[in-house]
């Protein structure tokens, strides 16, 4: 690692396995003993007013994901940078106008088709979540087999829980609270269950007349492109169910973005 201080700002340059870590006011470095997540990523700018930290991001140009039980690389992916997002979030504002027009049995249908792909995947969607973050490869078929229970559940609720709300009538008045879609749902997946706590929130975004665009966790980043493909195979637009991997920085600044 090596540093320079300007003034009160410090600039610094990251080898890939180092983290940085700002302790009030002080720049220090901790590097890894064990290849994890690596991402070959240089410190943009860490700007130091006094004890504050007004900016840090990671220009990171691409994920490389290893096997943690071998070590050995399992995976890369590219970053995306601002027009690949800017494109994305188009594509998913497009989607959702569209799918906002469907109906809740054709959303019903489309779920249930989406999770049989995903059942015909099982054994490559498994094998690559254990090779990802180091599941065993049981207990990674068990979450595959969870995931598709646990939306057909939500698909089996939809008509009653998304239904309008009639309210007692008043003399010339009908009164009702209708669910309406809201646009893009944008999720951010953990690893350790990928696909649950992913199918918590795509199946019922899609269910609600939403698109969505998953990120997720860099530590296992196949699942997304695995749910995308599935509704992709199952008859959706590409559009409607997209899987795209971003920086920590894009990511929050696309959750800020309205």
């Amino acid at each position: 690692m090596s540093s320079h201080a300007i003034g009160d700002d410090i600039e610094i340059q990251l080898r890939h396995n180092d983290v940085a870590i700002l302790v009030m006011g002080t720049l220090s470095t901790n590097i890894r003993k064990t290849r994890c997540n690596r991402t070959h990523q240089r410190a943009e700018s860490l700007i130091v007013v006094g004890k504050l930290v007004n900016y840090y991001r990671c220009a990171m140009a691409e994920l490389i994901v290893d096997n943690p039980y071998t070590l050995e690389e399992c995976v890369r992916f590219p970053y995306a940078d601002e027009d690949t997002i800017n494109r994305t979030l188009d594509a998913a504002q497009a989607a959702a106008r569209r799918h906002a027009k469907t109906s809740i049995e054709s959303r019903i249908a489309l779920c249930e088709r989406a999770i049989a792909e995903m059942e015909a995947a099982k054994e490559s969607i498994a094998a690559d979540i254990t090779n990802m973050m180091g599941k065993p490869l049981r207990q990674a078929r068990n979450e595959v087999a969870g995931m598709a229970k646990r939306a057909r559940h939500m698909c089996s609720i939809a008509q009653d829980s998304l239904a309008d709300i009639v309210l007692p009538e008043l003399p010339g008045f009908q009164r009702r609270i209708v669910r309406t879609p809201l646009g893009v749902v944008f999720s951010l997946p953990a690893w350790n269950y990928p696909l649950l706590t992913a199918v918590n929130v795509v199946i019922p975004a899609i269910l609600a007349g939403n698109s969505v665009v998953l990120k997720h966790s860099p530590r296992s980043p196949l699942c997304g492109a695995h749910l995308a493909n599935a509704f992709v195979r199952a008859g959706a637009p590409s559009e409607l169910v997209q899987a795209i991997m971003m920086d920590y920085a894009a990511s929050e600044a696309t959750a800020a973005d309205p």
